[in-house]
Order: C-alpha cells, then sequence, then structure tokens
C-alpha cells in the first residue's frame, strides 16, 4: 500500500540521516494514516520470524525545522534576485524561457509554503513570511511580465499582417489608372492611420503601467514608416489621376 511504501521511504531516510526533520516530519504524517501492523513473515520451511516492532517516532525538533525553512527562504530569495528583472518579449524563444524560470520558482514557492505549513504547527511564522513576501513579489511580476507578452505577441501579429498589406497596397496604388481607384486608396490611408493610432495609445498605456515596450515599439515603428509612404504614394496617384 502507499502508506508502507511512504513508510519505508521515511524510514531510510531517517537511517541515513536520524535527526533529518523533514524525515520527522514526514513520519508523523505517514503514521497519523494507519495504525502499525506487523509484518507477516514468509512462508518457508525455516522458522518463522517474530514480528517486527513498529518504529518508534521521535519529536520533530521544530526549531530546527524553522531554520532550516528559514535558510531555504533566503537562499531562494537571494537566486531569484540575482536574476535579470523579467522584460516584456515577442521573441517565442525569450518567451519560453521566461516561462521555464517562472514554473522553477512558482514551485519553489510551493514548496516553501508546505514546509512553512508543518513549522506552523507549533511556532509562528509570521517573520517567515516576511521574508518570503520579495519572493512573492518578484514571482507576480514575472507573471505578469508573462501576459503583457502575450498582448505582445498578439500585437506583433496584427502589425505583421497589416505589413503585409501594406505591401500590396503599396503595388496598386503605384500601377493603377484608374480615378475611380484614388478615392478607395485615401480610404483605406485614414482606416490605417487609425489602426496605428490605436495600437500607440495601447503601447502608451503600456508603459504608463511601467512596463518595458521596448520590443513592441521597434514593430510599431517600422509600421508607421510604411504608413506615411504608403500615404505619399496614394498623395501622387491622385495627383496623376486627378489633376486639379
Amino acid at each position: 500500500e502507499l502508506h508502507d511504501i511512504a513508510m519505508s521511504y521515511v524510514q531510510a531516510a531517517l537511517e541515513a540521516e536520524p535527526g533529518n526533520p523533514f524525515a520527522l516530519a514526514m513520519m508523523e504524517v505517514v503514521a497519523e494514516g494507519r495504525k502499525p501492523q506487523a509484518i507477516k513473515a514468509p512462508s518457508s520451511s525455516k522458522p518463522s520470524m517474530p514480528p517486527r516492532l513498529p518504529v518508534k517516532e521521535e519529536e520533530i525538533d521544530y526549531d530546527a525545522l524553522y531554520d532550516q525553512v528559514e535558510h531555504l527562504i533566503l537562499a531562494k530569495v537571494k537566486e531569484m534576485m540575482g536574476s535579470p528583472p523579467p522584460v516584456p518579449t515577442v521573441d517565442s524563444v525569450l518567451l519560453d524561457k521566461l516561462q521555464s524560470i517562472f514554473e522553477a520558482f512558482k514551485q519553489s514557492y510551493t514548496d516553501i509554503q508546505a514546509q512553512m505549513g508543518v513549522v506552523d504547527d507549533e511556532i509562528d511564522t509570521s517573520e517567515l513570511k516576511t521574508q518570503l513576501k520579495p519572493f512573492l513579489i518578484t514571482l507576480k511580476r514575472y507573471e505578469t511580465t508573462l501576459t503583457v507578452s502575450q498582448s505582445f505577441i498578439v500585437m506583433q501579429k496584427r502589425i505583421t499582417e497589416m505589413l503585409d498589406s501594406l505591401r500590396q497596397m503599396s503595388k496598386e496604388a503605384r500601377d493603377t489608372q484608374e480615378p475611380n481607384d484614388v478615392s478607395i486608396l485615401e480610404e483605406n490611408i485614414n482606416v490605417l492611420f487609425d489602426t496605428c493610432d490605436e495600437i500607440a495609445d495601447a503601447i502608451d498605456e503600456f508603459e504608463r503601467q511601467g512596463h518595458n515596450v521596448q520590443s513592441i515599439v521597434k514593430s510599431y515603428e517600422t509600421l508607421a514608416d510604411e504608413v506615411e509612404k504608403l500615404n505619399e504614394i496614394v498623395e501622387e496617384a491622385h495627383a496623376r489621376l486627378l489633376p486639379s
């Protein structure tokens, strides 16, 4: 049964390190799940062995456990503080790396919370929670950065699609010989200018919230330049096909 497997792991850990506070804590948890049972002797022609006595549970050293958790918190906070601050990105490779770092830190936070729960049975953990706050704040920053990156990627896709359309529209504006096409081209230009304004407003809002927007600003600037170039081509078409 799972209880027997868990108890065997705990016993092995205690044999290797009798004073391990986490092994002692786990023994207490496992022991609560069942009553010790005698182990049946294997069928054999040899005389049966007497039943094994249950392992005597040792008291948990909560002070040592507290110190161990505190050391872990300080180590993890130092590790996180030594990492570069997360920055929103539209690069899928960098985004995957950012996601992996976030998941690793998130798992560390979950593990620390579980260990603090054991300590909290006997010792107030308010000080530990205070020491853990920088870790939690940075963890939330990673989560927010991932969310903003997803928004940037959606915006980047929209810009890319617009740039593809702009190339086709530029060719049509240069080649057209139909005066009626001029009004259509001018309407398209107005829509493009409105869309650029919309994207610019969104970027400004992200920047106002304190996010690094450099990864998307470059793409937007390329789009704005191409729209201006198309506008010049449309003006030339207007002068060519609809002279005053």
